[in-house]
């Protein structure tokens, strides 16, 4: 099997990932268990495993195609604002 050079690293970027994901849910737990909301959420975070990555991978190609005109679409916007507001009357001027 033919390994990229990259790999070694992304595993390491994915397992550091992992390790402070968890972290931060056993730090929130932890917190909400002091304030006593656990039984608020209804239902208690697991740990990040590796796999929850590369499943939120897969799910991003699947729903994320024909995304990310997002800041495209607020400059057009900015830009449509800024020329409409340079020529738009007075308030209360009659057409």
């Amino acid at each position: 099997m033919n390994v990229l050079p990259e790999g070694p690293a992304v595993f390491a970027d994915a397992t550091a990932y992992t390790t402070g994901s968890t972290a931060y849910i056993t730090s929130a737990l932890r917190f909400l268990e002091v304030a006593g909301r656990v039984p608020g959420l209804q239902q208690t975070p697991q740990p990040w495993k590796l796999e929850d990555i590369v499943s939120i991978a897969r799910w991003s190609r699947v729903f994320g195609k024909g995304g990310g005109g997002e800041l495209l679409n607020h400059c057009g916007l900015q830009a449509m604002t800024t020329r409409s507001a340079a020529t738009r009357p007075p308030p209360g001027a009659i057409f």
